[in-house]
């Protein structure tokens, strides 16, 4: 699967505004993402949400953002996506998530942060074909992988091979 993202974002071009991303599957190019630009009126910078709509903050470049976007994707929800990435660490971004970092998915009134719980969320409220197993064993199996790809594999390759590839090529 493919995961397209296209011109969305690079490191020191400002975005004034919140993103949007449209995912769709494109034959032969698996999950695509192209950006619509959106900025939702009201205070805090466009940061609140209407009740019954499904916001995902972050940047596109996190994998972790990624992740929930390929999910909302999956189970065919109707979402926007805010590009946090100039808000990063400011007084909404600190509202939205105590660590300040993301994902942030919001639905209507209910916020939540994290990708495991997030992903979990939508799987159980929007998911008609559940990715989660319902056998304990299977599901404790799938646990057990999510943890050791978040715990071991993910900080090595993006603090270790990527830090020595781009830092010391």
């Amino acid at each position: 699967m493919i995961f397209d993202v296209g011109p969305l974002q690079s490191p020191g071009y400002p975005r004034h505004s919140a993103q949007a991303l449209h995912f769709a599957r494109l034959s032969g190019r698996g999950l695509v993402a192209e950006p619509v630009s959106n900025r939702a009126p009201g205070l805090g910078g466009g940061m609140e949400t209407p009740m019954s709509e499904v916001t995902l903050y972050g940047f596109p470049r996190s994998v972790y953002v990624q992740m929930a976007g390929i999910v909302l994707t999956h189970h065919e929800v109707a979402y926007a996506f805010y590009d946090l990435e100039t808000e990063m660490n400011t007084p909404a971004h600190l509202a939205l998530h105590p660590f300040e970092r993301v994902p942030i998915l919001r639905h209507g009134d209910f916020t939540l942060y994290e990708t495991g719980a997030i992903v979990g969320y939508v799987d159980e409220v929007f998911g008609s074909c559940r990715l989660t197993p319902s056998e304990p064993q299977l599901r404790a199996r799938m646990n057990q992988w999510i943890s050791a790809v978040n715990g071991y594999y993910y900080p090595y390759l993006i603090y270790h091979v990527s830090h020595e590839r781009n830092v010391f090529p």
